[in-house]
């Protein structure tokens, strides 16, 4: 090439390969493209897809609300453009009903609907309950909105290929195999095929349990309440053989109950420990021989208890005491369970032929659910009586095992162990199909094998959680499991908690008690002060004398010297009892006798500067005492 040294090579610009070129940018201002990823065409091509495969033997209802029918997406208008099956479309109102009530009404055809919400909590007010029409939901909410919808009960309103739905659908030949986890009953078995059992499960209650008592019952805690109920009844009927061997008699007892109080006491501190009665008449002061041998046997079964008290004591509170868990349909008859179960799948009905008279009076009043989660909900905020759920074991324990840990020792839930009524898994699939021995013999290979059993512990390894809280994988390390230990540790205040307790109910009933005495409560009504007047001068035997200014003044002295003597009755000792007989019978003595023996007892002269008249001998005598008197002055 001539002149090619001289020739200069201009480099073009390269274009970018993702770039549009320029025309494309010109369609795309003047047709007013945006440049986002358009979500309406996949949308469309979509739900076309879905309906072809799935819905292509029925007739489609597209129902609508404003805020999709008002988009400026076109969604609908691309969407009945490219439709591949017949369909039937209609809009719904503001308040979620139907604008032509008429697309509902159509209970012989096969039909299938779409529902296009802006809200997915909302789709059951529009078409209700679907359990045999298929419904394709597209929602404009957010993932967790979703989520909230699937765990809710509006969602069980339609089909969700339950057990009894996967099993009319085998059934019509819809489908040629379920292995949704189906039980074998006798239903199934007439309708399907069941294959040979691949997996065992079985019907069991998930309750409320703990796996420590709460600290402050450390007081009654380490006897059982019968134990409780024998020591009581064992110090009180011990009174009574320990006074009669005393005494010979019970006498006693009833003319002065304020003795049992002081033999209640003897009782009570002999268990404490704390103190012991030293009365007049304590039993340790008995020269009995059969009140000291009853003394000692007592002493003996009172320092064995108290023992087994005290060692009981602290090792209750030191370690945790695992109550007894609830594992038999007896044990939740007699803790008055409220029993729940699904209200599909076949749990509402399986068990209402049975002829075991515990299952008849546990199952009476069933409480139906329309989730597990439900179920588990009612047994964790029980309040007035405690709830049981009844449902598949497998299930149960995986569900608990992938949401829950143990963050809180004393709320947990727990699976009995005994299984209510034994179920097998298996699958099912059309009547007289070709494949019927071959899926029978690869799955009795399998089970033989053990592979069904590796499956299942590595998916527990993975999915399930210990005791911990932790998944499983997450506590191994190397070739073995960190198992938890048990360090000693010092008592806290939660662990002392219960004698606090019983301290501060104490304070509070003295408090209260205190209060009421103050305030003249019912103590003071119920023992008030009998008011001590004196006998009316028409009831003295003295009224027939004459009228003097001293009968009224001699009542009130005889009145007060009788009451004085009456009171010293009421304390003297018992053997005292026949010198108080004498003072009462001092009313059938003379006149003469009690009023000399009333002016020995109070010198009147002193108090009122006069003596008694009526007494002869004692004015000779008062004049006597005037006369040396004068003289000496």
């Amino acid at each position: 090439i001539p002149d090619f040294n001289s020739y200069q090579i201009s480099k073009r610009a390269l274009q970018k390969s993702h770039e549009k070129s320029q025309l494309e940018k010109w369609e795309d201002k003047f047709l007013q493209r945006s440049r986002q990823f358009d979500q309406t065409a996949s949308l469309v091509a979509l739900i076309s897809k879905i309906a072809l495969e799935q819905l292509s033997g029925c007739t489609a209802v597209v129902l609508y609300d404003t805020f999709t029918e008002n988009s400026n997406d076109l969604l609908l208008e691309k969407l009945f453009r490219t439709f591949p099956i017949p369909y039937v479309h209609g809009q719904i109102t503001e308040q979620y009903y139907m604008k032509i009530p008429k697309l509902l009404k159509n209970p012989d055809s096969c039909i299938s609907y779409i529902l296009f919400l802006k809200d997915v909590m909302r789709c059951k007010t529009v078409i209700g309950t679907q359990v045999n029409n298929k419904v394709v939901l597209v929602a404009r909410s957010s993932q967790w909105r979703v989520y909230e919808f699937l765990a809710s009960e509006e969602s069980q309103s339609f089909m969700n290929l339950s057990a009894e739905a996967v099993t009319d659908v085998v059934k019509t030949n819809k489908a040629n195999l379920g292995i949704a986890g189906l039980y074998v009953t006798d239903e199934r078995m007439k309708l399907t095929t069941v294959s040979h059992l691949h997996s065992q499960d079985c019907a069991a209650f998930i309750s409320l349990t703990s796996t420590a008592l709460p600290r402050y019952r450390a007081i009654m805690g380490p006897f059982h309440w019968t134990v409780w109920l024998a020591l009581t009844l064992a110090y009180l009927f011990s009174i009574f053989p320990l006074a009669f061997s005393d005494k010979h008699s019970l006498r006693h007892l009833i003319d002065r109950p304020e003795e049992v109080e002081n033999m209640f006491w003897y009782v009570f501190g002999t268990f404490t420990n704390a103190f012991s009665f030293l009365g007049k008449n304590s039993w340790s002061k008995t020269d009995k021989f059969a009140t000291r041998l009853l003394i000692g046997f007592y002493w003996i079964f009172t320092i064995i208890i108290t023992a087994c008290y005290t060692g009981s004591i602290i090792a209750f509170v030191t370690l945790p005491v695992y109550p007894a868990t609830i594992d038999t349909p007896e044990q939740l008859l007699r803790g008055r369970y409220q029993i729940g179960t699904l209200n599909k799948g076949g749990w509402q009905y399986w068990f209402n032929n049975s002829t075991d008279p515990i299952t008849k009076k546990l199952l009476k009043n069933i409480d139906l659910v329309p989730d597990v989660e439900s179920g588990l909900k009612n047994t964790t905020k029980a309040f007035f009586w405690p709830y049981a759920f009844l449902g598949s074991k497998a299930q149960l324990d995986y569900i608990v095992r992938t949401n829950f840990s143990t963050m809180n020792k004393r709320s947990l839930l727990h699976i009995s162990s005994e299984c209510f009524v034994p179920f097998s898994v298996g699958l099912i699939y059309n009547k007289n199909a070709l494949y019927g021995k071959i899926i029978d013999l690869g799955l009795l290979r399998t089970f033989q094998s053990g592979l069904i059993t590796k499956l299942k512990g590595d998916v527990e390894w993975s999915m399930l959680r210990s005791a911990t809280g932790k998944l499983l994988a997450a506590n191994s390390f190397g070739n073995s499991l960190r198992s938890l230990t048990v360090e000693d540790r010092a008592l806290t205040l939660d662990d002392t908690q219960g004698m606090f307790l019983l301290l501060g109910l104490g304070f509070l009933l003295g408090g209260a008690s205190l209060l009421s005495e103050w305030m003249g409560g019912c103590l003071h009504l119920c023992k008030g002060k009998r008011p001590n007047t004196a006998t009316s001068i028409q009831s003295n035997y003295r009224s027939h004398e004459a009228p003097t200014p001293r009968e009224k003044l001699d009542s009130i002295q005889y009145n007060s010297f009788e009451s004085h003597r009456i009171e010293e009755d009421i304390f003297e000792e018992p053997q005292e009892k026949e010198h108080n007989c004498i003072v009462h019978e001092q009313n059938v003595e003379s006149e003469d006798d009690i009023e000399e023996h009333i002016n020995k007892l109070f010198d009147f002269e002193e108090i009122f500067g006069d003596r008694n008249t009526n007494d002869d001998s004692t004015a000779q005598k008062n004049e006597e005492l005037e006369e040396e008197n004068e003289k000496k002055v």
